[in-house]
């Protein structure tokens, strides 16, 4: 069973650090909710909702970011849900994390054409666009169609 992790694309600016990492691991799946062509342009539409599910039996969510600051210089919590409570609670989880692991990538191909047209034109693309949950490689083939965008 493979772990897949959705990342905000704020994330992505220290993706390189743990891409290898997380590229060489054939058991990780990694998508990045991006939005902007612009990759510092990350807080209109930041994704702060923080859950995981653990083998499909456990759901743990909270404040809680899974990272060195928050383990070691803020004040969050996590919750732990387990037992029936989890059972009555993992469909609505999963079924949200589905919803946003395949968020926008029907339209997806219609864009990349999009701007595959604009650079052809020589037009300057518009940085902003509808969230797409993307894979590491695809939010490069992105950025390397509009290295610039208004």
């Amino acid at each position: 069973m493979k772990i897949r992790i959705l990342i905000s694309q704020d994330d992505y600016h220290d993706l390189n650090k743990r891409a290898e990492w997380l590229d060489s691991n054939p058991n990780l799946e990694l998508r990045i909710k991006f939005y902007s062509l612009k990759p510092g342009d990350y807080l209109a539409f930041q994704m702060h909702n923080k859950w995981m599910i653990v083998d499909h039996r456990t759901i743990l969510t909270g404040s809680f970011n899974w990272s060195e600051s928050s383990e070691n210089s803020f004040i969050e919590n996590v919750l732990e849900i387990n037992g029936s409570h989890a059972d009555e609670l993992l469909p609505t989880y999963e079924a949200k994390f589905e919803e946003l692991w395949d968020r926008g990538r029907k339209d997806l191909p219609a864009f990349e054409k999009d701007l595959k047209a604009k650079r052809d034109k020589k037009e300057t693309p518009t940085c902003g666009f509808s969230p797409i949950s993307l894979t590491q490689g695809e939010v490069k083939t992105l950025l390397a169609l509009a290295p610039r965008c208004k």
